[in-house]
């Protein structure tokens, strides 16, 4: 929990490299050989603090909200090319292993799993 006293230059910027920035790298590659396909999936898992901003989470909030900008802009452009890009939003706490866990990736198999004329580029978990 960081507020906006709390952050400093440093940490910001490795907050949004980390938490956006390494997906649209991950994104931006991954787009290469499946524009050659004109097909894939790439789907990311977001968080809710995109919807429910808080100051004390601050950086958390805004790398949430970056995250979901860019899938949202990425979603069109790339479905008119055989691209599936979408997010599912988690709004709470998945420990590893947990049932939890097993309904978020069976919620990811899901978005893959959609016909191309459904996909949708965000479901909320």
């Amino acid at each position: 929990m960081r507020a906006l006293d709390d952050e400093g230059v440093d940490l910001i910027v490795s907050d949004l490299n980390v938490d956006a920035i390494s997906a649209l790298t991950m994104i931006r590659a991954a787009v290469r050989a499946m524009k050659a396909r004109r097909s894939g999936a790439l789907l990311v898992t977001g968080g809710a603090f995109a919807f429910q901003r808080s100051g004390l989470f601050l950086m958390l909030s805004v790398d949430k909200s970056a995250l979901r900008v860019a899938v949202q802009a990425l979603s069109d452009p790339l479905k008119e090319q055989g691209i599936h890009v979408a997010s599912v939003i988690v709004g709470k706490v998945v420990p590893p292993e947990s049932r939890e866990a097993a309904e978020v990736a069976a919620e990811l198999w899901k978005v893959h799993a959609q016909p191309h004329e459904a996909w949708a580029s965000e479901t909320v978990y």
